[in-house]
């Protein structure tokens, strides 16, 4: 802690903390103009000023300021051109702060937020954690980081393990670029540190060279067609499946930390959760299961990162013998916020202790050979849910076992619909899962000109099982279509036609809509940013199937509580539109 005066003349004991806090408020408010990459750049100039004797220095000084003090030729630059982009006006807001303060700022995750994601979805500080956790890095171990941003995590690892035996870092953005070679810098390992700018397919060596390897990369890339990419792949084994267009950008930066791996070695790669169970990338999981690369899955809590919600996954690859999977659900395992959600001393500890087996409940794991006849689905939900849904479950049989057929939704574009779309009635509607609300079907559905013979294998019979494929919440609904007309089913739905000698339809309904149906059909469900149901998923699901007279009685009092939920749909409407005419009904009575 130091002492600096207030406005009164007053000494202020300002813990250190609290001064990183006053720089952030300094620099990155508006009349500083200046953002998060001119901030660090300016901290580590000021730094390397007060460390050199100086108490400021000019912009037109920094260059030679930093070469004084043993910055690199090409660093000196790269710091200057970015403090360029604005004037010498932050030098007043940062020289009355002390160097242990400047030096914490840079190292400070707090306020790389301030970029806006324009380096990527930064790692958060309790995932990094976890990670290096899960990772392990020894003493002697060579570790590359592949798109490591502005380099937090593999500086952490040089301060968490200074003896590792080399720290290779690579990054494209050039601004996260020079905030990481100043980190890089100011915790000197001896020049065991290099952090290299280019593409990660680019940059990468013919022979395997790392123990331990940490990939976040960008999401949602498209790969397909850059050139170093092409070439990356022309060096992978020709057993690999052919890379489709399709694939998750996700694996082939797996693929590429796998390439650099050495034998023993591990890799830990952030993905998006549809990547570890989609069907374009089940072939690439495959041949990973099938050469026992896959070590561990860890589903992560939602809501961890601070831009984006998408659900995600740590993968852990290595090049030993994993002929058994373990598949860890951590999605509850956090410390719930607002807005954000955080992992926890205690549970970075718990989810090490389970994936390590240090818990009295061992981690869940799964041979090879079975996850590979699950279409490769990594995805630890699927097998690790909470099965408490299926337990007590009398007369418990597969879902798939009462339908006589199942049919998909029509695709029909809404260029397609205004075209088949009549204004008055017909003997044609549609239904879309926007007219499901509450378990019931709207009672005016749109009308169609005519149904083309193309589309009648998407229409749907009186008494079938509407459910939607995607969720959450999942809407399930019994049709009723009356003599005479034809309703089309259209969109991301599944039209089952129930066999009636097993099993009610409204029994049906009313099953999934209970407590245990809903969970059931949660826990089978694909979590992606929009989780959905696949066809085989759906049949798999353990159902109660008492007699059918029983199920009658079940479903008898469920539709007696539609109808009355109906009722009283119409009684609120009318209401509704009764309100309209309060005003014109109190003026002309007068």
């Amino acid at each position: 802690m130091r002492g600096v005066f207030n406005l009164q003349g007053e000494i202020v004991v300002l813990e250190l903390e609290v001064e990183v806090k006053h720089i952030a408020e300094a620099l990155l408010k508006k009349e500083a103009f200046v953002d998060y990459p001119m901030a660090v750049c300016a901290v580590f100039v000021m730094l390397m000023a007060r460390k050199s004797g100086r108490v400021d220095v000019e912009l037109r000084d920094v260059v030679r300021v930093l070469r004084e003090g043993g910055v690199p030729e090409e660093l000196a630059g790269e710091v200057e051109k970015i403090l360029r982009r604005t004037s010498d006006g932050w030098r007043r807001y940062i020289t009355a702060f002390s160097p242990e303060a400047l030096d914490a700022f840079i190292f400070d995750p707090t306020y790389e937020g301030e970029t806006e994601g324009r380096f990527g979805v930064p790692t958060p500080a309790s995932v990094a954690i976890l990670v290096r956790g899960l990772l392990d890095v020894k003493k002697d171990d060579a570790f590359e980081e592949l798109c490591c941003g502005t380099g937090l995590f593999s500086t952490s690892v040089g301060l968490e393990v200074p003896e590792v035996k080399s720290i290779d870092a690579i990054e494209l953005n050039q601004e996260a670029l020079t905030i990481a070679r100043i980190r890089a810098y100011l915790i000197d390992l001896g020049g065991k540190m290099n952090v290299r700018g280019g593409d990660v397919f680019a940059l990468c060596e013919d022979k395997a060279s790392y123990e331990k390897i940490f990939c976040h990369p960008p999401w949602g890339l498209r790969l397909k067609g850059n050139a170093p990419v092409e070439s990356f792949i022309s060096r992978l084994p020709v057993s690999l499946p052919q890379m489709k267009n399709s694939i998750s950008s996700d694996w082939l930066f797996a693929l590429r930390a796998l390439y650099s791996l050495k034998d023993g070695g591990r890799a830990v790669i952030i993905m998006t959760n549809s990547a570890v169970w989609n069907q374009p990338d089940a072939d690439v999981r495959k041949f990973l299961l099938e050469r026992h690369f896959v070590e561990a899955v860890v589903s992560l809590p939602p809501k961890i990162y601070q831009w984006t919600a998408i659900p995600t996954t740590l993968v852990v690859l290595s090049k030993k013998d994993n002929t058994s999977v373990k598949l860890l659900d951590a999605t509850k395992m956090c410390v719930e916020g607002r807005r954000m959600n955080e992992l926890s001393d205690e549970n970075i500890r718990d989810i090490l202790m389970t994936v390590h087996d240090e818990m009295p409940v061992p981690c869940p794991a799964f041979p090879a050979e079975e996850l590979i006849a699950r279409e490769s689905i990594l995805n630890p939900l699927f097998y690790t849910g909470d099965d408490s849904t299926e337990k007590d479950m009398p007369n418990a049989v597969e879902f798939g076992t009462v339908m006589k057929s199942v049919t998909r939704g029509a695709t029909i574009t809404a260029t397609e619909l205004d075209r088949l779309e009549s204004n008055s009635p017909t003997g044609y509607q549609y239904l879309m899962l926007s007219n499901i609300q509450n378990g019931m079907i709207d009672a005016e559905l749109p009308y169609l000109k005519d149904i083309e013979r193309k589309l009648l294998p998407y229409c749907i019979k009186d008494g079938d099982l509407i459910v939607s494929k995607m969720g959450r919440p999942f809407k399930v609904a019994v049709a009723k279509v009356a003599p005479g007309k034809t309703l089309l089913g259209n969109g991301s739905l599944f039209i089952i036609e129930v066999d009636k000698a097993k099993a009610d339809p409204y029994y049906l309904q009313a099953f999934f809509e209970s407590e245990r149906g809903t969970a059931l059909l949660q826990r089978f469900c694909l979590a992606s940013v929009m989780p959905s149901i696949s066809l085989g998923r759906l049949k798999e699901i353990k159902i109660p199937l008492p007699p059918i007279e029983e199920q009658k009685k079940i479903a008898d009092r469920f539709r007696a509580k539609i109808d009355e939920v109906a009722l009283y749909r119409v009684k609120l409407e009318r209401a509704i539109n009764s309100l309209r005419d309060v005003y014109d009904q109190s003026v002309t009575e007068g």
